[in-house]
């Protein structure tokens, strides 16, 4: 068998979207389980996370309304349009992540309190920060913690202050291409192409990118 390489161009066609699920054990034994929904149309790949947001007896629907916009907008500053996956031929499709607190299907429930106790993937205070909310999203898409006493990858066990994956995350966390792993390699299986990378939007040219519609030439 030759070493030539066989995918279909995914250029012309797209990837029908699917649901990924799995479940992660990192370094210090902690276990949590990761969901979404991923497709690659229109030169994207998208990744949608619908989260059912459950108020606790001491949280009333008027008071979770006022804060879910807040966190929707949040995550989605910190995680979508970050980055774009790149082929060795050069053809890049940028990362969309979506996410919603409303709909028929959910891939995670959060209840959501007013004590302060402690935040994870899954419980929620009704005072978090739109950064801790993004936070503790970036665990339903599969990212570890980067903190030391978190919940850390078992291969690299990364520390990063400025990463939004630290413990108590600010308006200045940022988001890295080790936390797309799962998408840059679902997207390389999916199209049998090897070599695929993750590139920050920030490395690439305002002219190379079509600001209308989001999608590179």
């Amino acid at each position: 068998m030759s070493g030539a390489q066989v995918c279909f161009p995914v250029e012309k066609g797209h990837i029908p979207v699917e649901t990924v699920t799995g479940r992660i054990t990192a370094m210090n034994g902690f276990v949590w389980n990761y969901s979404y929904d991923i497709g690659q149309k229109d030169n994207r790949v998208v990744v949608h996370v619908a989260i059912n947001l459950v108020p606790a007896d001491d949280v009333t629907r008027p008071e979770l309304d006022r804060v879910k916009d807040k966190w929707e907008a949040g995550i989605e500053r910190i995680w979508n349009d970050r980055f774009s996956l790149v082929t060795l031929t050069g053809e890049r499709y940028p990362v969309v992540i979506n996410v919603t607190f409303s709909g028929s299907r959910f891939h995670h429930d959060v209840i959501i309190s007013r004590s302060g106790g402690k935040t994870d993937e899954l419980n929620w205070g009704l005072m978090i920060s739109p950064e801790v909310a993004a936070h503790e999203f970036g665990h339903m898409i599969g990212a570890f913690d980067e903190y030391s006493g978190g919940a850390i990858a078992q291969d690299i066990g990364v520390t990063d202050r400025t990463s939004i994956m630290t413990g108590g995350p600010d308006k200045g966390s940022e988001t890295y291409a080790r936390q797309y792993e799962g998408i840059r390699r679902w997207f390389a299986e999916k199209t049998g192409l090897s070599g695929v990378s993750l590139m920050s939007m920030k490395e690439i040219p305002k002219h190379v990118r079509d600001d209308r519609e989001g999608i590179f030439r």
